[in-house]
């Protein structure tokens, strides 16, 4: 399955025995290359299998990056708020900020 982040091209395959992998199209090029020629090859017994296994191991990693990603954001907003001296209504609108992420995420979770 090939995979677009930004500009870069990711190659996500899994082996008949072991976990589903990501990796740069370029480490695995001279494996999938073909002539115009060649006939196309059958899919396998568990290619179905496979993909949809892929298919959930690459979103459940974008899940995590964007769980991690929310989690600096929320942290780092805090920080703000413990050192900086900020006018009212600027720390007000930090603090409104901070409570509506934390109503999404429990949104989130039902």
């Amino acid at each position: 399955m090939l995979i677009r982040k930004g500009t870069d091209l990711f190659v996500g395959y899994k082996e008949s025995e072991g976990q589903p992998k990501i990796v740069s199209f370029e480490e695995v090029y001279e494996h999938i290359k073909a002539n115009y020629k060649d006939k196309a090859l059958s899919l396998s017994e568990n290619f179905w299998k496979n993909y949809n296994e892929l298919l959930n191991y690459t979103a459940m990693r974008e899940i995590g990056t964007l769980q991690r990603i929310y989690t600096e954001e929320r942290n780092t907003l805090r920080t703000i708020l413990k050192v900086y001296q900020l006018p009212e209504d600027l720390k007000q609108y930090l603090q409104d900020l901070l409570e509506n992420m934390k109503i999404i995420e429990l949104c989130q979770d039902m």
